[in-house]
C-alpha cells in the first residue's frame, strides 16, 4: 500500500518511513501541507499520516482539502493532546488520532486496521 507521511520534523518522518517501509509499504514523504496535497493529487495514496502543526498548510486544512478530492484513511500523529484537538480532527474526517510520543508498533497496528477494509475489498474483487 502507498502511504503518505506529512511531517515537518525530519527525525520523526524518518522513523515513521523506516517503520512503514519495513512493514512492506511504499512511503511518500512531505515536509509541509502543500507538498502533501500535491502528492495526494499526483500519486495513488492509500492512507495518509498527518501532523497537525505543519508549515504552509496545517494538518486540519490539509485534511479538508484531501476530503474535497479523495476519501482515504487519514491518521493524525501529533503532539497536540487536548480533547478539543482530537474532536476537531475526527470531526473534520480523520479516521484515527495518535499523540506523540508514540510506539511504532501501535502505529503499525493502527495503519493495518485502517487498511484492512481496503485489503478485504480488493480480495473480494479478485
Amino acid at each position: 500500500m502507498n502511504i503518505l507521511i506529512a511531517e515537518d520534523a525530519p527525525d520523526i518522518q524518518n522513523l515513521i518511513k523506516l517503520t512503514l517501509t519495513e512493514a512492506g509499504h511504499v512511503v511518500f514523504t512531505a515536509n509541509d501541507g502543500l507538498e502533501a496535497l500535491a502528492l495526494v493529487i499526483n500519486r495513488s495514496i492509500d492512507l495518509a499520516i498527518l501532523d497537525v502543526m505543519m508549515p504552509r498548510l496545517d494538518g486540519l486544512n490539509l485534511l479538508r482539502k484531501i476530503r474535497e478530492i479523495r476519501n482515504i484513511p487519514v491518521i493524525f500523529l501529533t503532539a497536540r493532546s487536548e480533547e478539543i484537538d482530537k474532536v476537531m480532527s475526527l470531526g473534520a474526517g480523520a479516521y484515527d488520532y495518535m499523540v506523540k510520543p508514540f510506539e511504532t508498533s501501535e502505529l503499525i497496528a493502527r495503519v493495518a486496521a485502517q487498511l484492512k477494509p481496503q485489503n478485504e475489498y480488493s480480495a473480494m474483487k479478485s
